[in-house]
C-alpha cells in the first residue's frame, strides 16, 4: 500500500515539474524559435477597386480607381451641374443642379 502511494506521489510530482517546465518555456516565447522568419506585412486596406468610378468628395468632378488601388482625378463637370452616382450601373454623371 505504501509503495502505490509513493508511486503516485512521484507520478504527481513529474507531472507538475513537466506542466511547470512547458509554462516556463511558453513564457519565453519557445514556441516560435528564433531562427522563424518574422510574419509577413499585412496588406494595406483598398480605397477603392481598380476600374471603379465615383463622384469627388464635394461632387463638382468625378474620378475613377487606378491600378493600385488609388482614386484618381478624371475631370469637372460643368459649374450648372453636379455629379451623381449611378449605383444601378456604377458611373457617376454630370447633372443639372437643382
Amino acid at each position: 500500500m505504501k509503495v502505490f502511494a509513493i508511486l503516485a506521489a512521484l507520478a504527481t510530482a513529474a507531472l507538475a515539474a513537466d506542466n511547470m517546465a512547458m509554462n516556463a518555456q511558453e513564457a519565453q516565447g519557445a514556441a516560435e524559435p528564433a531562427h522563424w522568419p518574422p510574419h509577413p506585412p499585412y496588406p494595406r486596406p483598398r480605397e477603392c477597386h481598380p476600374g471603379t468610378y465615383s463622384c469627388t468628395p464635394n461632387h463638382r468632378g468625378w474620378r475613377v480607381c487606378d491600378w493600385s488601388d488609388h482614386r484618381v482625378f478624371v475631370g469637372w463637370c460643368s459649374p450648372s451641374t453636379t455629379c451623381k452616382f449611378n449605383w444601378q450601373n456604377g458611373s457617376p454623371y454630370c447633372v443639372p443642379r437643382h
